[in-house]
């Protein structure tokens, strides 16, 4: 908000946030991704966004891992054999939220998520490769 790029108007309980004229929205992400990147943040006096971005995707990325680690215990535990180069663990971070900008701390976990996508993979070509 102090470079001009970040507007907000109402009141304390009820502001309203926009970016470049437009609501700050989910669709919205990927543009102050962006711009942090850009360095448009940049000389802010409170804090660089740009190391608060950084942060959250290690942290995401950490989570990640550590679900992937407990995924990997709880076959041990079943008697599976897992092999851990079969599941890649991904932070994003703050690149896609679930709620853009989230007014309480139950909003905020819902952006805290863990999220899978099981991919079919042909046993033949993975053999072929090996």
């Amino acid at each position: 908000m102090q470079k001009g790029i970040l507007q907000r108007s109402g009141t304390a309980s009820s502001y309203q946030y926009s970016i470049e004229g437009r609501p700050l929205t989910l669709e919205a992400t990927a543009r102050i991704v962006q711009l942090v990147e850009g360095g448009a943040f940049d000389g802010v006096s409170d804090h660089n966004p740009r190391e608060t971005m950084q942060a959250a995707l290690n942290l995401s990325r950490k989570r990640a891992e550590q679900v992937r680690d407990s995924i990997m215990k709880y076959a041990k535990t079943k008697g599976i054999e897992m092999d851990q180069s079969q599941i890649q663990p991904v932070g994003v971070g703050i690149r896609e939220p679930f709620i853009a900008k989230p007014r309480d701390m139950t909003e905020a976990q819902q952006n805290m998520r863990v999220e899978f996508r099981l991919l079919r993979v042909n046993p033949s070509r993975h053999r072929e490769r090996l």
